[in-house]
């Protein structure tokens, strides 16, 4: 009986060859991972995992607005969605919005920068006020995505959230 950690070593194994034969049969890494799913060869946590390699951003993001929280970043026909995945305080606010919340949209523009647009809320009730722009840029590592909202002079800071 292997332990859990080795059995994560052997499907890290299986997933980079696997993820290769992709790239060199001109397959995005997404449909190497989709494929290799439909063969039984690799679990949906393998598969996540590979899918969040292919894209630094898809995945679950500490961020703290008016408190401490976990929003959820989607990759869908090129478009970016930031969902609370926890309820999140509006700034200045006692009120929170709840988990399922679309927050932000964003797309890439290339070298790790994206732009979009964040949604604002009113303070004295939580109730949605209006989109504005945003920025964003990932750190190198891609462990960090830092956004400017420029309308209200805020910067956030996500940090990622990584398995083990």
């Amino acid at each position: 009986m292997r332990t859990p950690q080795l059995a994560t070593r052997s499907i890290r194994v299986l997933a980079i060859p696997l993820l290769l034969a992709g790239l060199v049969a001109g397959v995005a890494p997404a449909a190497s991972a989709s494929a290799a799913r439909a063969g039984g060869r690799l679990n949906g946590v393998a598969a996540a995992a590979a899918a969040a390699t292919a894209n630094p951003i898809v995945g679950d993001w500490h961020v703290t607005y008016g408190n401490r929280a976990v929003v959820k970043m989607t990759l869908s026909a090129g478009k970016y969605t930031e969902t609370a995945k926890t309820r999140v305080r509006v700034t200045g606010s006692s009120c929170y919005l709840p988990a399922g919340t679309v927050i932000a949209t964003f797309h890439s523009t290339g070298n790790r920068s994206y732009s979009g647009r964040h949604g604002l809320w009113f303070i004295s009730n939580c109730s949605f006020d209006q989109w504005t722009s945003l920025t964003l840029k990932l750190s190198r590592n891609g462990k960090k995505l830092t956004g400017v909202i420029p309308a209200i002079d805020n910067t956030i800071i996500f940090t990622k959230i990584t398995a083990g």
